[in-house]
């Protein structure tokens, strides 16, 4: 009996819509009232699926019901998280965690020479002091070089007053192109560890039958072919997840 095509493509996706009922994007906040919730790692110990809270204590990691989330953090003591039918359905979790105490049994203190003033003080310091340490922000990436425009490169000025030529070399020789091609591959990799870490090292390979060493080009062959990225960065782990099977 040949079966209608419709109903067989219905039977394809069918493992796929179930497995997605089955798994969600699981969001919440660290909360302490006095300490930092800034940088708590977090684990999926089922699936191997990592992240890290941003200053606000705020996290979304994947989980499927039965997982087990570990709070960790050298501040707080050991938290865990045990994702039940109960807590899956949740949209949104606060995580209420415990400070760390450690107790000294003798604390020296020793004196180095200061005088109570902070502009005479501070050249004593071992450590330069940068925005960091005053709260200040500032930039901590890596400076990228400008890309300029075929018309920024030959044009320069009124009346073609001035020509920057390292810039029309590079332009002519290709350098810019090539350029282009290494922060779009930079940025293929940079995805291909967020969802490898989003989705878990033991989820991918249990779920599409690969090796350790298959995980890594098995996701990036699916960023560079698909726009899982695009999925991926709205949320919609559904489509993504059936970028990854149709791999």
């Amino acid at each position: 009996m040949k079966m209608n095509k419709s109903v067989a493509i219905l039977l394809f996706f069918l493992p796929i819509a179930l497995f997605a009922q089955q798994f969600k994007e699981f969001k919440g906040q660290v909360v302490h009232d006095s300490l930092s919730v800034e940088g708590v790692h977090i684990i999926n110990k089922s699936s191997g699926a990592t992240t890290i809270t941003d200053k606000e204590g705020i996290f979304a990691i994947a989980v499927k019901t039965s997982d087990t989330l570990v709070f960790s953090a050298i501040q707080f003591m050991l938290h865990t998280v045990v994702v039940d039918p109960e807590v899956f359905q949740q949209d949104f979790v606060k995580v209420y965690v415990e400070a760390r105490v450690n107790e000294l049994e003798e604390v020296v203190v020793k004196p180095h020479d200061l005088t109570g003033d902070l502009k005479k003080d501070i050249h004593k310091a071992e450590k330069p002091i940068n925005f960091d340490d005053v709260g200040i922000p500032g930039f901590k990436g890596k400076p990228q070089e400008r890309i300029p425009t075929t018309a920024q490169v030959f044009v320069v000025g009124p009346l073609f007053a001035s020509i920057d030529a390292e810039a029309v070399y590079k332009k002519l020789s290709g350098y810019y192109k090539e350029l282009k091609k290494r922060r779009k591959m930079d940025r293929e990799n940079e995805m291909t560890v967020r969802i490898i870490e989003f989705y878990g090292v033991r989820f991918l390979m249990e779920n599409y039958e690969l090796t350790l060493d298959e995980v890594y080009p098995f996701v990036l062959g699916t960023v560079m072919d698909t726009e899982i990225e695009n999925d991926f960065a709205r949320g919609d782990h559904n489509l993504a997840l059936q970028k990854l099977e149709a791999r």
